[in-house]
């Protein structure tokens, strides 16, 4: 598992880059890589399932010939891997912060999330968020990943919507993460 957070840091930059030469070949040794890491996998039949479905989507991921399809299966399996970590409540730690240190905020926030160091995650996606995006893609994915850490990894609805609202407090921000924070923020005081 450790080596596929390695990959990580090579396939996450070009999913979300326009180069995208070689991630045919970083998604082919992603899809590899967690072969080997099945023998690993616990007997949980919850955990079997997402990781036959993750493993499928990467496979499926590396026939592809056209790269924005390509790139929408790596997403898919992204969410996979997501959904996976929303059941499980480890967290680890032992990737480094100074893996970091060459990615933009949001990268750097997609690679904590996936390597399950939420404390970091939540800061880089809040610090993504308040520098004025304006790729609606990752904002949304942004704005997801802080309500599932807040919601469903820690259970924390007062977390999610503090979260939420520190960012409303931005005077910069751009007019959809406004809606889409103020909709959020709206539906996590009625529940809270």
């Amino acid at each position: 598992m450790h080596q596929l957070g390695e990959q990580l840091l090579v396939v996450l930059p070009a999913l979300y880059s326009d180069d995208d030469k070689h991630l045919k070949s970083e998604v082919t040794s992603m899809t590899s890589l967690l072969h080997k890491a099945g023998e690993h996998i616990g007997t949980d039949p919850g955990t079997r399932v997402n990781y036959q479905v993750l493993l499928e989507q990467l496979q499926h991921a590396t026939q592809r010939t056209n790269t924005s399809m390509l790139k929408s299966d790596l997403r898919g399996a992204f969410a996979i891997c997501a959904s996976c970590h929303n059941q499980d409540k480890h967290f680890v730690r032992n990737y480094g912060i100074s893996k970091l240190k060459g990615m933009n905020e949001f990268l750097a926030a997609e690679y904590s999330f996936m390597t399950r160091d939420y404390p970091s995650a939540v800061t880089s996606y809040r610090n993504y968020l308040e520098s004025d995006p304006t790729d609606l893609t990752k904002i949304q994915v942004s704005l997801d990943r802080l309500l599932v850490i807040g919601l469903e990894i820690y259970a924390d609805p007062e977390l999610a919507a503090n979260n939420l609202g520190a960012l409303k407090k931005n005077p910069r921000r751009h007019r959809r993460v406004s809606q889409d924070l103020d909709e959020y923020h709206y539906h996590l005081q009625n529940v809270t």
